[in-house]
């Protein structure tokens, strides 16, 4: 059709996917511990199989930082205009280079992994902090590091829009190199740094 529009965008094959969760109030941003998403192509779909906190920690900081920076500014923005509650945002690094993707109004998957660092660590939940955000009420979050990460490898081809959450295999690399060939040498609910650091103990 040559009337019809259509948008291209580059391939990044050796791209690094990432998600930050946002809680954004009437007055402040707050910026929660990144995580890298593992995504593969299952059946002909891109399928979100888990989240890797430790591994985003291993990235260089000034990519860190720099995703931070842009965290803020879209927070910043959607603050001004109005937005209140968690948000979740992903970003593209491809060749030292960070490219933002879209922001989900929502929950994340790996919402649960950052919510287990936050009760560990003595704080809020997301939920608590979300409802907070919108009675306009103080959060008392203070920063944490996420030794979490989940791999969820079971996948119903008969149901591809729906991937079961079944169990959840341990990332075997430390140095977000995620191939799906090293990706058993663990098998556990959540793994954390202790399993991460010691897997050939």
């Amino acid at each position: 059709d040559n009337e019809a529009n259509y948008i291209v965008t580059k391939y990044c094959k050796k791209a690094i996917s990432t998600n930050v969760h946002l809680i954004i109030t009437k007055n402040k941003v707050i910026i929660f511990p990144a995580s890298i998403q593992i995504i593969e192509n299952q059946y002909n779909h891109l399928i979100y199989k888990g989240c890797d906190f430790i591994g985003y920690n291993q990235l260089p900081n000034e990519l860190k930082i720099k995703q931070d920076e842009y965290a803020k500014i879209i927070g910043e923005d959607l603050r001004k205009r109005g937005y209140l509650g968690i948000c979740g945002i992903d970003f593209i690094i491809d060749n030292n280079k960070i490219y933002f993707m879209e922001i989900n109004s929502r929950f994340q998957t790996s919402s649960t992994i950052l919510n287990k660092s936050l009760i560990e660590n003595h704080q809020e939940s997301l939920q608590e902090m979300n409802y907070k955000a919108f009675k306009n009420l103080k959060i008392n979050y203070k920063p944490i590091t996420v030794n979490y990460g989940s791999y969820i490898f079971y996948y119903d081809e008969e149901n591809a829009n729906t991937p079961t959450i079944d169990p959840i295999e341990v990332l075997d690399e430390s140095d977000c190199k995620l191939h799906i060939e090293k990706l058993s040498y663990w098998k556990t609910n959540v793994y954390d740094k202790s399993i991460y650091n010691n897997k050939n103990s």
